[in-house]
């Protein structure tokens, strides 16, 4: 499945996981430029601003807008995919604005769990807020684990980051 060139307004969700603003569950799988520009509210693990999950995905050129705002009433969630798990994972060029807030741990402006795969030229924005109430909190990645298996290259954060502990400014833990 290919996603591509699209748009996408307000979405409301109430439940378990696996929560996009464009794609909840992207499995081998492109999305390809996709802007989400909107305010969700996630109530579920696993949430993103534009991929929920990304299995072994291309996640490219997707960006959260300025004007935006992410919700996120759980863990592993991230302002463009809460959570990549898979060595052929590749987000490339996403950007994420808006403003986001989480209640949980392992939150990233671009991806909050990143669990195998590259995340390479991707920019938490000047425009930004990131603020998460637990740890494991980063500008790009909020967790990456294991680390012989992820590159994170040529990625930028310049947005306003706020955490517990375990706060950076590219990845968090």
């Amino acid at each position: 499945i290919a996603v591509d060139a699209s748009e996408y307004a307000p979405v409301r969700t109430n439940n378990a996981g696996y929560n996009g603003g464009v794609v909840g569950l992207a499995m081998n799988s492109t999305v390809r430029n996709c802007r989400y520009d909107g305010t969700v509210n996630f109530y579920g693990k696993f949430s993103g601003g534009v991929v929920g999950v990304s299995y072994d995905s291309v996640i490219e050129n997707c960006a959260v807008e300025k004007e935006s705002t992410v919700n996120v009433y759980y863990h592993f969630s991230g302002g463009v995919v809460g959570r990549a798990v898979g060595a052929d994972n590749m987000i490339k060029g996403c950007s994420f604005e808006g403003n986001f807030t989480s209640v949980g741990y392992c939150s990233g402006g671009i991806v909050g769990q990143l669990l195998g795969g590259a995340v390479e030229d991707c920019v938490l924005g000047s425009y930004a807020y990131f603020g998460a109430d637990k740890h494991a909190v980063g500008g790009i990645v909020g967790s990456a684990q294991p680390l012989n298996d992820i590159t994170v290259k040529n990625c930028a954060s310049y947005g306003t980051i706020r955490g517990a502990y375990s706060v950076g400014g590219i990845i968090g833990y």
